[in-house]
């Protein structure tokens, strides 16, 4: 998994291996070590039930996605969602489920 973060937008690049994990209804996981002996974890999950949902705090952060939204198509699939931050602004989440680079 590659996630890339920008100005109001989240990109998430996944591997076929990623996505049956997750049509199986398992979690993937990203974890990053940083100085201080600390890590940072980026999860996605897929739910049977519920919509979106996007949760952090300073260890981590949360994704989870509806599975009947991964199950319309195979792989290459892009799923994206905006959520809302405060009045007026908003967060772009994009999953892309291809074959990464070697």
């Amino acid at each position: 998994m590659i996630v890339e973060f920008a100005t109001a937008q989240i990109r998430i690049r996944c591997t076929r291996e990623e996505y049956d994990e997750l049509v199986r209804g398992r979690s993937v996981e990203l974890d990053a070590s940083l100085p201080g002996r600390r890590k940072i974890a980026f999860n996605v999950a897929s739910t049977l039930t519920g919509g979106w949902r996007l949760e952090a705090d300073p260890t981590g952060v949360w994704l989870s996605l509806p599975r009947d939204d991964l199950r319309v198509t195979e792989p290459p699939v892009t799923l994206a969602h905006e959520f809302a931050i405060d009045a007026g602004s908003s967060l772009r989440v994009r999953v892309e489920f291809t074959p990464l680079p070697g």
